[in-house]
């Protein structure tokens, strides 16, 4: 292996073992976090919060967010201007912010959406915040400061948890939703402003920033649709159900979300930065992209069948029979959550690809595709949506893998490991544990069943892994952290 080689191997276990580090942590403090909020937060607060989140969102879909990602596409050691991009982000989002004062000042005249308008006024802070924000965590990722990157988040995640759960105790309501966010982000303002003595020149020169500003307008494009796509759902959704629909909605999709699609959303979070050191369209970027989209396959796709399965015991041991109504949502949402994870991940594989025009093309079919699903399908209820949309983000996912095939980001060889051999383990996992299932008795607690059957579904798909797929297997292990160990425990 060569030294490049060896670097990037390395960079990409430290992103993975830093991000796993972190990721397992702020899922248990948010995991006990929403044990504590959905029994202290009626549905419709949630779906309050919600919406009013998706507006601001939207809204932020064109901010300087999207520009500041360009620094990760300078190849090797290119020189990024900050001082410009601060200049560009302070005076973008501050037109944002304006923006969106102006939006809760139109919703207060809806007798529907009026309660939305303090809490537009309280999440447009966002996007002033964001910019420092933004700019920090793309500089120490560019950097691949894996752990003062990830310390930062896990800073952040803990004052965000604590001041959500002393504002829900203390009867704030929808605030404790919106308002810890906000004080999260006062960590990485914190760290760039006083720990590393940043102070912003204010710059600006077109001519440099040009190539850095339509990448930016591009990935804006792209994100604008699809964050249109979440806007036209949550309020298609709240004027035919009301906001408590879309509460029990959003805890259905939240659920699969961070169980599911948040894993692919973090893997490629983490790896982009080392993805984007090789050059495009080799076979060593077609190597490195078919192992991203197999280490994500590989975790979200047993994922979403478990939670399938036993959406019952899950959701009655999380939730409590408030929201029992959750259930049936489950699995459709976990289709969906499946789709989306194998579709993002070629999606930023399209990208790192050098591909951002077929990225908003795609963006462009997919809100098609979503959008006449909302329309046709959510006036007739919730459980023909899920269905309509399951199909239309499996579609998505196919066409987002199509593109990246065709443009050499990735073998259409690759795909038969990356895809095929978690199905067919799920598929035993699923059929070991429903049969295992079988056999307790009639009223067993929901924990004790998922005590039981969850370990004999792990040992089904990991021993179907492990007998027919050692090949795979083995090269996957071999870029994970704890390689020596992970060999031993599979018996590699």
């Amino acid at each position: 292996m060569t030294t490049e080689g060896r670097s990037l191997r390395q960079s990409a276990q430290q992103a993975i073992l830093w991000s796993a580090g972190l990721n397992l942590m702020r899922d248990v403090l948010q995991f006990g976090q929403m044990l504590v909020l959905v029994r202290l937060l009626d549905p419709a607060i949630y779906g309050m919060a919600g919406l009013a989140t998706t507006l601001i969102n939207f809204i932020g879909l064109i901010s300087f967010r999207h520009i500041i990602t360009h620094v990760l596409q300078v190849r090797g050691a290119g020189r990024v201007n900050y001082h410009q991009h601060f200049t560009a982000g302070l005076v973008l989002n501050g037109a944002l912010f304006i923006l969106a004062n102006l939006v809760a000042l139109g919703v207060g005249y809806s007798d529907q959406y009026a309660p939305l308008q303090p809490l537009l006024r309280v999440l447009s802070l966002t996007l002033l915040l964001s910019v420092p924000v933004d700019m920090r965590v793309k500089m120490l990722e560019r950097d691949h400061d894996w752990s003062r990157l990830r310390l930062l988040q896990l800073g952040s995640i803990l004052i965000s948890i604590i001041a959500a759960l002393a504002m829900a105790l203390a009867g704030a309501g929808v605030y404790a939703l919106i308002v810890p966010g906000l004080l999260g982000s006062c960590v990485w303002v914190t760290d760039l402003f006083l720990s590393q003595g940043w102070r912003p020149r204010w710059q600006w020169n077109y001519a440099e920033y040009r190539e850095a500003l339509l990448f930016g307008l591009n990935r804006a494009g792209s994100n604008a649709l699809n964050g249109g796509r979440s806007l036209l759902q949550n309020t298609l959704i709240t004027q035919h159900f009301q906001f408590a629909a879309l509460g029990v909605f959003g805890r259905a999709e939240g659920l699969a979300n961070l169980f599911c699609s948040r894993i692919a959303q973090e893997a490629s979070n983490a790896l982009y930065p080392v993805i984007t050191r090789t050059e495009a369209q080799t076979e060593r970027f077609q190597r490195i992209s078919g192992l991203v989209l197999q280490s994500v396959a590989w975790i979200v796709i047993p994922i979403a069948a478990f939670f399938s399965i036993e959406a019952d015991s899950i959701v009655k041991l999380l939730f409590g029979s408030k929201w029992i109504e959750v259930i049936p949502l489950l699995p459709l949402a976990m289709a969906i959550n499946l789709s989306i994870s194998i579709g993002s991940t070629a999606y930023r594989l399209l990208l790192a690809n050098d591909q951002p025009r077929l990225c908003l093309r795609s963006d462009l079919a997919a809100f098609v595709l979503a959008a006449v699903a909302m329309l046709v399908l959510i006036p007739y209820g919730l459980m023909p949506y899920l269905v309509g949309s399951a199909l239309a983000h499996a579609a998505i996912g196919g066409i987002l893998i199509a593109l990246l095939i065709r443009t050499r980001g990735i073998s259409a060889l690759v795909l038969m490991a990356v895809l095929f051999p978690p199905a067919l383990a799920s598929a035993a996992g699923a059929s070991f544990a429903l049969l295992v299932a079988s056999l307790f008795p009639d009223g067993l607690s929901s924990l004790v069943r998922l005590v039981i059957v969850g370990p004999v579904f792990a040992a089904a798909y990991l021993a179907v892994l492990r007998l027919l797929f050692p090949v795979p297997l083995v090269e996957l292990v071999s870029y994970l952290p704890g390689e020596r160990r992970l060999r031993r425990l599979l018996y590699l």
